[in-house]
């Protein structure tokens, strides 16, 4: 069994040098598959030494790098993010055997990997101003380059937005208060740099008017409705402006609509009104 090698020859010898040459700490997982004796298992790692031990019974770790079946893998993986000679995650070696001998290569993998070239953020895509309705939802996005790990704060009027750390700001069911001036500044290690500022316009909607009205001799009505165009209206009918019956549903086109009711109205006198959700 090579495990002894690896604690050895890579477990220790890197923590005795606080890491590889560029200084990223080299971290042995060992990973137990056995399901047949626990006792064995824990005599074994004991006398191997190994520190960290993660129990796999159902081989689902063992199997993403490889069919099961061999009594042993061996596996070295890069985690350093923005690392500029590696992929995070990327497999440097993955083999079910190797030659004792063949240390000096398996060092000379790890030894390759570097430390990230630092980099202050640099805004990549600015936010865009918006105009919406009261009511709306907005979401304002910046997206930035950098050494990872980034941090987003979003302002508005300059003041920091409570718990607005991620980049993209999600508003939902805006009100007139919300207009205002929007940015975010993105920060690292290294430095921090702000976006540009947006405008954020919030309008109340146009309230829909109700002109033109004609009456047929049939008793059915006609009339002109505007308002917001695109937007849906509700026509309601009532004889008492108490009760209101949702006589149909109209969607302004060019900011206008046509009404026309085919049923004759018996009732000697009616209103109409428009609303909206």
């Amino acid at each position: 069994m090579l495990s002894p090698v690896v604690e050895k020859e890579i477990n220790k010898y890197y923590k005795a040098r606080e890491g590889n040459p560029a200084g990223i700490q080299v971290e042995v997982l060992g990973v137990n598959t056995d399901q047949t004796s626990s006792d064995n298992t824990d005599e074994f790692i004991g006398a191997v030494g190994f520190e960290v031990v993660a129990d796999d019974p159902d081989w689902v770790t063992y199997g993403q790098f490889g069919p099961g079946g061999a009594a042993s893998r061996y596996v070295i993986i890069n985690g350093v993010a923005d690392s500029p000679t590696h992929k995070q995650w990327e497999v440097l070696f993955n083999e079910t055997f190797f030659q004792p001998g063949d240390v000096s290569l398996l060092r000379a993998l790890i030894d390759k990997v570097k430390t990230p070239v630092p980099a202050p953020p640099k805004i990549a895509a600015q936010p865009r101003p918006q105009e919406v309705l009261r009511g709306a939802t907005v979401i304002l996005t910046v997206s930035a380059t950098g050494t990872s790990p980034l941090y987003y704060q979003w302002h508005r009027n300059g003041v920091p937005i409570a718990g607005a750390t991620e980049k993209s700001l999600l508003l939902t069911n805006v009100s007139l208060a919300d207009a205002g001036e929007y940015s975010a500044t993105v920060s690292n290690l290294f430095g921090s740099e702000t976006s540009q500022s947006v405008t954020l316009k919030v309008t109340e909607p146009l309230r829909p008017v109700l002109s033109g009205l004609w009456r047929h001799g049939d008793g059915g009505v006609e009339f002109v409705m505007s308002g917001e165009a695109g937007r849906e209206y509700h026509i309601e009918f009532s004889t008492d402006l108490r009760l209101w019956k949702r006589v149909a549903t109209l969607r302004a086109s060019q900011a206008t609509s046509i009404y026309r009711n085919p049923d004759t109205v018996t009732e000697p006198r009616g209103f109409f009104r428009a609303v909206s959700d």
